[in-house]
This record gives C-alpha cells, structure tokens and sequence, in this order.
C-alpha cells in the first residue's frame, strides 16, 4: 500500500487571523511543499483552507484555537483509494489517516472536536479509552460530523454512514440544532446526555447509544440471516418515538414539531445492511407513525 505522506505540515503559527477574526493566511511546513505531488498538495492545501474559511465565518461554535494547535501535532497520511476506509483520526498516536480525498473535510471536523485526559480520547460525543481499547458514541459521533459535514460544505459524491446520519437528525430535532452544534464543538456528552433525559431514562439513552454503536461497528453481517441488526434498528427507533412521546407531552401546542414528526416518520428512512445490499425495515416507520397519530388524537 502506498503512502504519499507522513509528516507534520502544519505548525502552531500555521494559521494567521485579521484584526476581524477572518481567516488571513494557511501555511504548511516544508515537510509538505517537498513531499506532496502538485496535484494532491493543491487538493488538499484547497480543502484546508476552505474548511477554515467556512467554519470559523458560519460556524458560531467552531473553536479555531483548538482546532490550530490540534491539528498541529496530527502527521497525515494518504493510502489509495482502493481502501474499504474513507479516513481515521487516532489523536493520541498523532495520526490522520486518509484513504479517500473526499474524506478531508469529515477527517477535519475530528480533528476540531478533539481533547484528551491521559489515556482517554473526547472527540465530539464519543469517548475512546486506548488504554483497553473500548470506545463509546461513536455511531453517533460519525454521524453528526457527516451532518456537520454536509450542513457547511454540501453532501459528498458517495453516501457516508447512512443509517448514523439519519439516526443523528432526529437527536438534533429532539433538543434542538443550535444546543446539539454547541454540545458537538464543546465535546459535551455529558450535556447531551442532560439533553436526552429530560425525555428518557438514561439507561435507556446508553442501551440507544450501544445499540448505534453496534449498527456502526458491524456492518455488512458476517451472517446474511442475522436477524440481530433489524431487532438493534427496531430498539433504535422505538427508543426515538418514545422520547418524541415524551416531548410532545410537554408541548403539547408545538404545531411545528407535530408536523416536523410526521415528515420524520411518515415514510421509511431506516436502513440496515445485509451483504451489499440495503433493505428498508418494512413498517417499522408506518407504526411508529400509527401509535404517534393515536397517541396525539387521545392526548388531544
């Protein structure tokens, strides 16, 4: 497998700001200018800068301190893109991993929404303890970077983490797009999970969380008859309907979110994957949808 680069190419002083805030200058280490081709330095020099330019203009709770001296200590690395993996950050090994170019921009959002405490890894909502290899909230974690992705920078060519994404909108309508971008940049789970309660119990949050890290830790099954993702999805979305449930209890004149869950569930969003292939869950959103409209109806 070959590798284009692995080296530090950017340093503290890398990134220069105006008397306004905005972006002045990107530069990179002479590790960069020697290494790269021309072609991919381009790419990857236009990808950087673009990224800075958007979040730190649109993006209200982008941390570009953070960002500038994290990513000052990452060495990249690219592989062809024959790669299965689309890019990986191991923050406390100092390395990005890239297989695909299309993957900078989500790679990057990682690594603005790092920190560490000895052996553990914060990077948005999820937490990594490389000490015993563990990890939590990463289904969630991908899949609100793609939106975050997607939201500043549009949608790639190929779709990214599916079932995570559309799982991960809901949370956001759940408690709200600015609290959910806040809690992201500010590497809060702690405040999500705030958040989730008022509307479950938090071991059920926790069995949510798992139940989405399994979906994004075992996909395609080994065995095309498992049946264990389609019961996984299941919890999932009851999981959603019932805190939905409870949200609209305590607000209940919310005309908006009503309609907001009706475009939500009224057609099939969910996918898992067997093999290759992706299946819709047949009536799983016709009856989550079924017991919301009864449920409104009798509360009404």
């Amino acid at each position: 497998m070959k590798k284009y680069f692995n080296y530090n190419f950017f340093t503290k002083n890398s990134i220069s700001l105006d008397q306004k805030g905005s972006i002045k200058n990107v530069s990179f280490s002479p590790f960069f200018i020697k290494t790269f081709n021309i072609k991919k330095r381009r790419n990857f020099i236009e990808q950087v800068k673009t990224f800075l330019e958007v979040m730190n203009d649109r993006c209200a709770f982008f941390d570009i301190t953070r960002f500038q001296e994290n990513i000052s200590k990452m060495r990249f690395k690219f592989y062809n893109k024959e790669n299965k993996k689309t890019g990986i950050v191991i923050f406390l090994k100092n390395k990005c991993k890239i297989h695909d170019m299309e993957a900078i921009l989500h790679e990057l959002i990682h690594i603005a929404t790092i920190k560490v405490n000895g052996h553990i890894e914060y990077c948005g909502f999820s937490i990594n303890n490389y000490l015993n290899g563990e990890s939590f909230c990463q289904g969630l974690n991908e899949g609100y970077t793609q939106i975050i992705k997607e939201r500043y920078f549009g949608k790639d060519s190929k779709v990214t983490y599916p079932i995570e994404v559309e799982i991960a909108k809901k949370i956001e309508i759940l408690i709200g797009k600015e609290k959910m971008e806040s809690l992201f940049f500010n590497i809060n789970f702690n405040g999500l999970n705030e958040e989730i309660k008022k509307y479950c119990l938090e071991s059920d949050f926790y069995r949510f969380i798992w139940n989405l890290d399994y979906i994004n830790q075992n996909f395609p099954p080994k065995n095309s008859d498992d049946m264990t993702p389609q019961m996984r999805m299941t919890e999932i979305y009851m999981f959603i309907f019932r805190c939905f449930q409870k949200k609209i209890e305590q607000e209940l004149n919310n005309e908006e979110l009503i309609v907001e869950l009706e475009t939500l569930f009224g057609h099939p969003k969910t996918y898992y994957y067997q093999t290759d292939k992706s299946y819709t869950i047949k009536g799983l959103d016709k009856s989550i949808l079924d017991e919301y409209q009864h449920t409104k109806t009798k509360k009404r």
